[in-house]
């Protein structure tokens, strides 16, 4: 979103206190990225605890997204994955889209 770090945890604080409700919280940052820019998507249902992260970059070669796994969120820009730890085999639950 091309914005610093302490932007972004500044505004999740407001959220946080506007919407009664945790930073963490999947719905809250959920809802700050649609707010801007973003859409949510979800993936077929075809292989639900197969599709990993490598997988998606490799399906979704161009955009910038936020991937959702169980219990992590990753990065993703142009097929490349950005974390702190090698999460390429994580299983994919669903996404966030920057629309442009």
């Amino acid at each position: 979103m091309n914005m610093s770090w302490d932007d972004v945890a500044i505004d999740l604080s407001m959220m946080m206190v506007t919407e009664k409700d945790i930073v963490s919280s999947n719905a809250l940052w959920g809802k700050y990225l649609m707010l801007n820019g973003f859409r949510r998507g979800n993936l077929p249902d075809t292989c639900p605890n197969c599709f990993t992260l490598q997988d998606f970059c490799l399906e979704f070669p161009v955009g910038i997204f936020v991937v959702c796994t169980g219990s992590h969120v990753i990065a993703v820009i142009n097929g490349d994955y950005f974390d702190t730890f090698d999460s390429g085999n994580e299983v994919v639950t669903y996404y966030f889209e920057k629309m442009r």
